[in-house]
């Protein structure tokens, strides 16, 4: 679909607002300018919720319904934490994950939680961990970048930075507010897209990137081998 859209000139655009939200504006500037942490050496990225029974409801009942087509939460909410992680972080090379489910947890046919490791582009690892089994109440989920000056915790909410040159104690930052949702900053790269040809950060061709490590993630499961990117799906 990719290929043949780009072949007659159709913009592809993936509704995917993580990636404009002000933390992701925010981790990323952190990461290229090096700001209070220095080179990221390392990563972790906690997301999920808990969920029992797991599933949707109403019209949106068949998305975690996997006989009419529906999937898993690393799938459903996988994809979201992988397009903003690949935001941040930049693109990903090996997917080597593993799967758990608790005795607790229903339906049997889904997963519960997926947890592992993904190599960067950059050289460093991320442990990446996506749940519907924990439930991730203050300052348990979210990200933690360590790098060769500092450390920043961040959720949604705010970050703590823990620097050389900060002191002793974790200081407290806000993210610079934005003048626009991510929802409207996400409608407006997507005009700027179709009328300007500047490429934001979920085109079809980027997003098919994040699908990537989410499919990679599946067959990882199942093999217990880590799954090169390049290797298994060519140049995305």
């Amino acid at each position: 679909m990719i290929e043949v859209a780009e072949a007659v000139g159709v913009k592809l655009y993936v509704a995917e607002n993580v990636p404009y939200s002000p933390m992701s504006a925010f981790l990323r500037e952190t990461v290229r300018s090096g700001s209070y942490i220095g080179e990221v050496v390392a990563a972790s990225v906690v997301k999920g919720f808990r969920g029992v029974p797991y599933g949707y409801h109403g019209r949106r009942a068949w998305l975690s319904t996997p006989e009419i087509g529906g999937t898993g939460t690393w799938m459903l909410h996988g994809i979201h934490s992988v397009a903003q992680l690949r935001f941040v972080l930049g693109e990903v090379e090996t997917v080597y994950m593993g799967e758990h489910h608790a005795r607790s947890f229903t339906p049997t046919g889904l997963e519960g939680t997926m947890n592992g490791l993904l190599t960067m582009k950059h050289g460093f690892r991320v442990a990446l961990l996506q749940t519907c089994e924990v439930r991730l109440r203050g300052k348990l989920g979210g990200y933690m970048l360590h790098g060769d000056r500092g450390s920043i915790w961040a959720s949604e909410e705010g970050c703590e930075v823990f620097g050389e040159e900060l002191g002793e104690r974790p200081v407290r930052l806000n993210y610079p507010e934005a003048a626009l949702s991510p929802y409207a900053l996400e409608m407006d790269a997507f005009a700027d897209y179709v009328t300007c040809g500047v490429e934001g950060p979920t085109t079809g061709r980027s997003e098919r990137r994040s699908l990537a490590v989410v499919q990679a993630g599946y067959e990882s499961v199942r093999s217990g081998q880590p799954v090169g990117l390049k290797a298994r799906f060519g140049d995305l």
